[in-house]
């Protein structure tokens, strides 16, 4: 059917998502629970972000916070952007005001 993916889920079952679904688009389709707690997906056997695009007939899981692998994620995400100004993701530096 044109405009639509069919994924895979772990349980076996199919969800059908609109062309160009997100894997947090999944999550929230599956439900608000899941899509509040998702920190990554694995999208057949590889872990991707929540933004990645879902192929059309593609396996897809959940990561969550809760699970072994969501803390790793969670973990690896803290320490590879922790708020200093030198790689510009944290806060913007301040700097005293001139008198």
């Amino acid at each position: 059917m044109p405009g639509v993916v069919v994924v895979q889920l772990p349980d076996g079952s199919s969800k059908e998502l609109p062309r160009g679904a997100t894997a947090l688009d999944l999550a929230e389709s599956i439900g608000r629970r899941l899509a509040k707690d998702a920190v990554a997906a694995r999208l057949d056997g590889r872990e991707v972000d929540l933004s990645t695009e879902l192929p059309d007939g593609a396996v897809v899981s959940i990561v969550t916070s809760s699970s072994e692998e969501g803390r790793a994620v969670l973990r690896h995400s803290s320490a590879t952007c922790s708020p200093r100004p030198c790689c510009g993701c944290g806060p913007a530096p301040t700097t005293p005001s001139a008198r």
